[in-house]
């Protein structure tokens, strides 16, 4: 057998102004889309193979294994409104096209700001007759991949909105060089359900009219205490801020159950910084705790198999 993976790239024109539907701003610009093609030839005759499965899905081609006669494939769909409604991933068999269930997506109480489709399809390479199989996912962008005889690790960055990064600083850094009151008053604003950029204004106000009440040397001495908390709690939120999530799917014969999810500070160089040894899970990051002189940290963490830490040399 000769399995070759591709990519089709289309190209798709803007929805006319008299077509949308209930939101104008949608598909005002052309747009591009790929599929990933998988295609199964029979080589047993060298001069005249001949193909046995013709399959594609939507999305980018992300990476694949081999576990005995099972050919695992990993694929990446961006997470996109088209015409006024979310694309599911969808397989096409000799150019017929199946829909995905939206009761059929796995997805997760995580909270990222760049979400995909990953879906995972397999199939048995010796037996043609049996089905291909697939399991879709919403999680973040697939970066890196480990795959043992049992199961396939996938990895993805954690991204958090930047008012969390923001919220944060002003929390653990500013909020303890204030006066009593003043630090209440910001807390209050931080616990508040205003938007976040309401909540921000609000308590860029009140540090502005303390600023401004301060004189010449408090200013300078308010500033350097910042600093040197800023330095002190730097690598802290690094650790917080910086994080990869690891999803645990188990394979046989082509079946896949999803395990359980964990999550490590820094992230992950490739697939050689992954590894399982004894049902447990062993994954290397890295950590920049500084971003003006480019300082590092580096890390080993063990999970077990429900992708709890273990044990961690940081």
């Amino acid at each position: 057998k000769l399995i070759i993976f591709g990519n089709d790239f289309n190209y798709y024109e803007p929805i006319p102004l008299e077509k949308r539907v209930a939101a104008p701003e949608i598909a005002i610009y052309p747009y591009y889309s790929s599929k990933t093609f998988i295609k199964v030839y029979d080589t047993v005759d060298k001069s005249n193979p001949k193909i046995v499965r013709d399959i594609s899905m939507d999305g980018d081609y992300f990476d694949s294994r081999m576990i005995g006669d099972y050919t695992y494939i990993i694929i990446n769909q961006p997470f996109s409104l088209r015409d006024d409604v979310v694309p599911l991933p969808k397989i096409y068999r000799s150019g017929v096209a199946e829909e995905t269930a939206p009761t059929d997506v796995y997805y997760f109480d995580v909270p990222d700001s760049s979400y995909r489709f990953v879906t995972m399809i397999s199939f048995n390479t010796q037996n043609d007759a049996q089905d291909v199989q697939k399991s879709v996912y919403m999680m973040g962008y697939s970066e890196n991949l480990f795959v043992s005889q049992n199961n396939i690790y996938v990895t993805h960055t954690k991204t958090l909105p930047y008012t969390y990064y923001t919220e944060r600083l002003v929390e653990q850094v500013i909020v303890p060089l204030l006066p009593a009151d003043i630090a209440i008053g910001v807390r209050n604003e931080l616990k508040s359900d205003k938007p976040s950029y309401e909540r921000m204004q609000s308590i860029q106000e009140m540090l502005a009219e303390y600023f401004n009440k301060l004189g010449d040397s408090g200013r300078a001495e308010f500033e350097k205490a910042v600093q040197q908390r800023m330095e002190q709690y730097y690598e802290e939120l690094a650790r917080e801020t910086q994080k990869t999530v690891v999803h645990k799917i188990a394979v046989s014969n082509g079946n896949f159950e999803y395990k359980s999810r964990g999550e490590v500070p820094g992230t992950v160089l490739n697939q050689f910084s992954m590894d399982e040894y004894n049902g447990n899970f062993r994954i290397a990051t890295t950590i920049t705790s500084d971003f003006r002189s480019g300082a590092t940290l580096n890390n080993v963490y063990v999970l077990d198999g429900n992708m709890n830490i273990i044990g961690r040399l940081e």
